[in-house]
């Protein structure tokens, strides 16, 4: 099986458990998740979002 690609390294594939544990570990997660849903909320957020979904779909 191919390596998966995350970020700047190459993590071979362990399975959901470690990878869950990998992302638990990285202290950036939390900062990059607050600003996303920052983001997300001054774009409007997930009303915004589905109602571009139905639009697209007509």
């Amino acid at each position: 099986m191919a390596p998966a690609r995350w970020g700047r390294t190459t993590r071979h594939r362990r399975g959901p458990a470690h990878a869950l544990s990998e992302l638990v570990a990285d202290e950036g997660v939390p900062r990059r998740s607050a600003q996303l849903r920052a983001e997300a909320r001054a774009e409007g957020g997930a009303a915004r979002a589905a109602g571009l979904v139905e639009e697209m779909l007509g």
